[in-house]
């Protein structure tokens, strides 16, 4: 009956579990191997915050033409020109984000395939 069950017992050897070297040095070799991968793919994990302007938007050229894997972190590559600063939004589109949000979804998609941020 698993009601009453005690799952509170522990063995009789209190001893502490010695890890295991083989998964210690896996796990050692995952985290360089994530390290160089975001190197070469230009990404830096200490910058992100260095790229984007004082309202938090980023600049054209890291968010134009860019593949998914090439974008800085934390941007949702559906809603690349969400992460335009507020001046390259409006040189690219001539309008404001609250007017273009304000369209259609068929337009916003027309457009963001135009400029390159679709």
């Amino acid at each position: 009956d698993l009601k009453n069950a005690n799952f509170n017992n522990r063995n009789s050897s209190s001893k502490p579990v010695a890890a295991n070297p083989v998964i210690s040095e896996a796990r050692s070799n995952l985290q360089e191997n994530q390290t160089l991968t975001n190197r070469s793919n230009g990404y830096n994990a200490n910058t992100p915050l260095q790229e984007r302007d004082e309202n938090g938007g980023f600049s054209r050229d890291l968010l134009i033409n860019k593949k998914v894997d090439e974008l800085p972190e934390g941007v949702d590559p559906t809603q690349k020109e969400y992460y335009l600063s507020d001046p390259d939004f409006y040189d690219i589109f001539g309008k404001t984000k609250h007017e273009f949000y304000q369209m259609p979804k068929w337009k916003q998609q027309n457009e963001k395939k135009q400029y390159g941020l679709f």
